[in-house]
């Protein structure tokens, strides 16, 4: 269950003193994983560079400085920020679940970070073991998505060499009434294309 979860990571976080990060980290602020990548059985936590690599039964040690900004004090636990755990991710994942994830972050609903502050956060990195990665990734990132599988057709569309589409542009009819904001658009070929599901469930 999510709190015998938590209160293993609390334990985990108080003896070791690390940081709940990278796979663990995403699926705490609800990333859209592979389902063979959100797997909580096995625990990513981050130590400072001076301290002992943690080692422990099911548990992943890294040993990285983190900024202070990229650390997140829950109720709970502490977690890699939003932002430094998509970074993190760019080793682990492939570029469109990545992708994926990047627009998770700026997602039209309650989103995570600002396409600013993404941009901002990357400028920091240049040069750092995934930023290559990462960046290719960010050309590819949209704002204001409301779905994986929206992501998933968007970047399916342009691999076959059709152009981009518009993402939630609102339709008005002649008279100037909205019609609909559909998932993705041709405006001027007047294509409006629905992912169809339960909300675009992962």
């Amino acid at each position: 269950t999510q709190s015998a979860l938590m209160e293993r990571l609390r334990a985990l976080t108080a003896v070791t003193g690390g940081v709940v990060s990278y796979l663990s980290a995403a699926v705490l602020w609800g990333f859209p994983l592979p389902a063979s990548l959100a797997n909580l059985a096995v625990v990513h936590l981050t130590s400072d560079p001076g301290r002992r690599a943690v080692r422990y039964k099911d548990v992943v040690g890294h040993q990285q400085s983190l900024e202070p900004d990229e650390v997140v004090a829950g109720v709970w636990v502490s977690c890699t920020s939003p932002l430094r755990t998509w970074f993190d991710l760019a080793g682990t994942l492939s570029i469109d679940d990545l992708v994926m994830a990047g627009d998770f972050l700026l997602r039209r609903r309650n989103p995570l970070t600002t396409v600013d502050a993404l941009d901002a956060f990357l400028a920091g990195k240049r040069g750092k073991p995934g930023y290559r990665r990462a960046m290719r990734a960010r050309a590819l990132v949209r704002p204001n998505t409301d779905s994986p599988k929206e992501t998933e057709l968007r970047l399916l569309l342009t691999r076959h060499g059709l152009p981009e589409p518009g993402i939630n542009v609102p339709i008005f009819d002649e008279t100037g009434c909205w019609i609909q904001d559909p998932d993705l658009s041709y405006e001027k070929e007047k294509v409006a294309i629905q992912y169809d599901g339960a909300h675009h469930a992962n």
